[in-house]
């Protein structure tokens, strides 16, 4: 199955703890300490020397590389976890070649997996048996930036009903970095009006009513972390819009998202971001 890619990521949880695991073509075992050790380096950040996948692609070109995904799949016990891995990058006019262009596309792979794995971490405080089932979809995808939706169910052992997941990860290819909303949206007063105002919300836009304005501003500023214990709030980019999930009561789904056109929010968006390419255009 190949898919031609592009950008973002989001969540809506409940889950376990684990210990040594395996990938499905892949020999490697390590722990939950190992990969959230490595995924907390990743955002960190790099040297200012480091280069990305696209590190040295002109800034101006939208359409960088192309590559295509390939599923794999972490399997330990009940959680089954399917991913994306690139493959098969091909960098404009030989920017990238060889073992470089080898070496940048583990690093982002690397990348992928311990972000989709992230929810493992996230419930490790669990002492019950907890079965996991997540698959994803690439909302977005461009040379130089990817999003990620993941969906499935977890079920904790003694628990009245599953949980129904649904998280985001998005990546810049060109730095090999995970991106957070506040990192390519300026979140202020501004914004949190256009984006209850806008005339082409898709979803269920009626989530919006149920913070104020402080409020909402203050989710979506720290949208994209896991780590929130109140319940994350997780972006995504599609072909047109930008997609905002919100945690809700299980009654509910667990999780409601919300679209709004790129048209309508297209000041707030960075101009100094790489994601500028798939909001704007340019």
């Amino acid at each position: 199955m190949k898919q031609t890619i592009v950008v973002i990521l989001l969540l809506t949880i409940s889950f376990l703890g684990y210990g040594c695991g395996s990938v499905e073509n892949d020999t490697a075992k390590e722990t939950g300490k190992e990969v959230e050790e490595r995924r907390e380096g990743n955002e960190a950040g790099m040297d200012e020397g480091d280069s990305g996948l696209g590190a040295e692609v002109e800034k101006g070109s939208q359409e960088a590389f192309s590559y295509d995904l390939k599923e794999q799949k972490y399997k330990q016990g009940d959680i089954s976890i399917v991913y994306p891995e690139i493959i098969n990058p091909a960098a404009p006019h030989s920017l990238l070649e060889g073992e470089e262009l080898i070496d940048k596309l583990d690093k982002v792979n690397l990348l992928i997996k311990d972000e989709a794995l992230q929810i493992i971490q996230f419930y490790s405080y669990l002492d019950e048996d907890v079965k996991i089932d997540v698959r994803y979809q690439a909302s977005f995808a461009s040379g130089n930036s990817l999003s990620i939706l993941y969906t499935g169910v977890a079920y904790v052992k003694g628990a009245a009903y599953p949980t129904n997941l649904l998280y985001s990860s998005n990546i810049d290819l060109v730095v090999d970095r995970k991106v957070r909303l506040a990192d390519y949206i300026t979140v202020n007063d501004a914004f949190i009006k256009a984006l209850k105002s806008g005339a082409g919300l898709k979803g269920d836009p009626a989530v919006l009513d149920e913070y104020d304005e402080e409020e909402l501003k203050r989710l979506l500023q720290s949208a994209d972390m896991i780590e929130n214990e109140e319940g994350s709030v997780y972006s995504y980019l599609t072909q047109n819009r930008l997609g905002l999930s919100f945690p809700v009561n299980h009654a509910r789904g667990d999780h409601m998202e919300v679209e709004v056109n790129y048209s309508d929010i297209r000041e707030f968006v960075n101009k100094e971001h790489g994601f500028k390419y798939a909001i704007l255009g340019y």
